[in-house]
């Protein structure tokens, strides 16, 4: 009876799981047509009329197509059925509605292809990376959905041909600002969200909602060029000393006041003609999404190069430990907390015995990979707090901070040496080695830094005289 119990059980969580996946593969599909759909009737609202083809920025195309780039192509039919319900929504035949939602879906599925195909990555690291984003959308993905979708129109009576042209401009330019507001934005969000500064995108929030409000609303400029000139500088110091993520939460901002002043008729947003403020609109958020883009990528990574810089200065390349630029940095770490708390500290000179033998018989390749190994080895019998560094070569500084007792000290080193100097295989080819290993304590034999390591390093050699593998204090003492 209970086996019975247990297999109804395993059963019914066999089905939940087999269920869990297209459940919520059908969730997201939801989500995307929910968002499509309501963002494009606010794009049409902003625009004035009720049609499919419109020249202000297409916002749902901007999460359609950061959604595929993120989630994949499986996301498709999320943008059918949300073109689909907008399409019908505006009185559209059923027959072209549906050919449209295929021309967007397909469109899509390219991006995704061809995003994968010339190795763009998503999280816009480098400026490759932004170029081919922005070149894909405005000469390849809007291309093909302006023409296809509005030869659409155009056979099933929806739009005549004297106006052909000028919807096809319309479709390429306001689905092509409606990517490059939001797609970039999402994927950034979703690559370095995490790592915003909540302080920093509230402060960016606050200042750019006053002061747009104030340029744009309530004290409107007329002049679009004085506009750019008060705002861009702003924004491309946020991506210079701040990050791009920050300041194109800025230019969300700048486009979302712009929009309201568009609607409003304020300032440069005025004109006679509807289209010219939204032309104006457009290239005013434009003009901001490319500087952002570009300034920002180009500032990112000059930061990673320095980063990459700075740790190649103080890091050894091969094993990761730190290098000797940090050595005096570690050795004042003792000093300092010797002073402070009265402790003993153990500096510990070693390098590896017969590596020369080892590079000269089987190369430099196995002699390091060897060297990484024999670091692990060490690095796994050691505190948290104590400190490995890599001085060059073979040669290495341990050192051993807050020493209660010699003993305590000597049956670290005993298990190092033991772990050490066990068999190293790497293809099929197996060596031996061991440490020599020679010990100065802080505040024993000195309280310089100098000295300690120098004390360290005499012993070190006599550690190799007395027949290798083992350690050697500086006063003489000998241990196997």
């Amino acid at each position: 009876m209970i086996q019975s119990g247990n297999k109804i059980l395993f059963t019914i969580f066999g089905l939940s799981i087999y269920l869990i996946k297209p459940v919520f593969y059908l969730i997201q599909i939801s989500i995307l047509a929910l968002v499509y759909f309501v963002s494009g009737k606010l794009s049409f609202m902003i625009a004035g009329n009720d049609l499919v083809v419109t020249i202000v920025y297409f916002a749902s195309e901007g999460f359609a197509l950061a959604a595929v780039l993120i989630f994949g192509r499986k996301l498709w039919l999320g943008i059918f059925f949300g073109q689909l319900i907008l399409a019908l929504s505006t009185n559209m035949h059923f027959y072209p509605a549906i050919l449209i939602s295929a021309v967007n879906s397909i469109e899509a599925l390219i991006a995704v292809s061809l995003f994968n195909y010339f190795g763009l990555d998503k999280s816009l690291k480098h400026l490759r990376d932004v170029i081919g984003l922005l070149l894909l959308i405005v000469l390849v993905l809007q291309p093909f959905s302006s023409i296809l979708g509005n030869f659409i129109l155009l056979v099933f009576d929806v739009s005549n041909s004297s106006s052909f042209y000028k919807n096809v401009f319309s479709w390429w330019f306001g689905n092509a600002i409606g990517q490059i507001l939001f797609t970039p934005f999402l994927l950034l969000l979703y690559a370095h969200g995490k790592d915003l500064s909540l302080r920093d995108v509230t402060l960016t929030v606050c200042f750019f909602l006053v002061l747009n409000y104030l340029i744009l609303v309530l004290f409107p400029i007329k002049s679009l060029p004085i506009l750019l000139c008060l705002t861009m500088p702003i924004v491309v110091l946020i991506a210079a000393f701040r990050n791009i993520t920050t300041a194109y939460i800025a230019t969300i901002i700048i486009a979302i006041i712009a929009l309201y002043a568009t609607f409003k008729g304020t300032g440069v947003f005025q004109h006679h003609s509807n289209i010219d403020n939204i032309i104006d609109l457009n290239f005013y958020i434009l003009s901001h999404i490319l500087l952002v883009l570009i300034i920002g990528t180009l500032f990112d990574e000059k930061r990673v190069v320095e980063e990459k810089l700075k740790s190649m200065a103080l890091y050894d390349n091969l094993t990761g430990l730190a290098n000797r630029n940090l050595l005096k940095e570690h050795m004042q770490h003792i000093v300092s907390l010797g002073h402070l708390y009265q402790t003993r500290s153990a500096v510990c000179f070693f390098d590896i015995d017969g590596f020369k033998q080892v590079n000269d018989t089987y190369g430099h390749n196995f002699g390091d990979e060897v060297l990484k190994q024999t670091v692990k080895r060490i690095q796994n019998n050691i505190r948290a707090d104590d400190l490995l560094l890599r001085l060059g070569g073979d040669e290495f500084l341990l050192i051993f901070v807050d020493i209660k007792t010699n003993e305590a000290l000597n049956s670290i080193l005993k298990k190092i040496l033991v772990v050490t100097n066990q068999p190293i295989t790497i293809n099929h080819d197996t060596v031996t080695v061991s440490l020599s290993i020679g010990v100065s304590i802080y505040p024993d034999n000195s309280k310089k830094t100098d000295e300690l390591i120098k004390f360290a390093d005499d012993a070190m050699y006599k550690a190799k005289h007395g027949g290798k593998h083992r350690f050697v204090y500086y006063n003489g003492i000998s241990h196997v």
